[in-house]
């Protein structure tokens, strides 16, 4: 019981805080684009108190912080608890979390569909390994990452958006490459 338990607690917890991540990383994906994918501009406007302290992000880090302390008091249900705690915290931390309505709208490109796409994968395995860490019962661990997870999503959010971003310049360099070859075939084509 104790295993099942754990396990559906930890799909539950892990869907809840993908769920979450999903609209902060859409706002900083917005602000990655109008920074013109400038990764250093779009990291200086991340140190904004607004967006790393966000209410939303100091009450889920606030719980899961108290569910790694009780786990502490009954080491035998930690994984339980930690599991518990990340679920209430994520579900705690997609209702608090608002944002000012955009001025400029997210533009869904091609670019940015693969920057999403690669930081959704990148978000996925850090939510599997939390989850694979509390599976194998490392929970002190699992709960640490769980904290910092909770605690740092608007950051999380901008640093896998930059890896992912990173991950795909020599990807974006070829699509450039290719559209400079075909304006060189264009014009010796028309011969203008």
């Amino acid at each position: 019981m104790n295993g099942a338990l754990t396990a559906l607690l930890l799909a539950l917890a892990a869907i809840a805080w993908l769920t979450r991540a999903v609209p902060v990383t859409l706002v900083a994906a917005r602000m990655l684009q109008i920074e013109e994918y400038e990764d250093t501009r779009f990291l200086r406007w991340g140190l904004t108190r607004a967006w790393l302290a966000h209410t939303a992000v100091l009450a889920a880090a606030a719980i899961v912080a108290l569910a790694l302390l009780l786990a502490a008091i009954d080491p035998a249900r930690g994984p339980e608890i930690i599991a518990a705690g990340w679920l209430v915290a994520s579900v705690v931390g997609a209702l608090l979390w608002s944002w000012s309505p955009p001025k400029k709208q997210l533009v869904l490109t091609a670019r940015m569909r693969r920057v999403l796409g690669v930081t959704a994968a990148y978000g996925m395995l850090l939510a599997g390994a939390t989850a694979a860490l509390l599976g194998v019962g490392l929970w002190p661990i699992a709960g640490v990452l769980c904290v910092v997870v909770l605690a740092c999503v608007p950051g999380l959010s901008q640093g896998l958006l930059v890896a992912a971003d990173q991950s795909l310049r020599p990807v974006e360099s070829l699509i450039r490459q290719g559209y400079v070859r075909r304006a060189k075939e264009r014009f010796a084509q028309v011969s203008p």
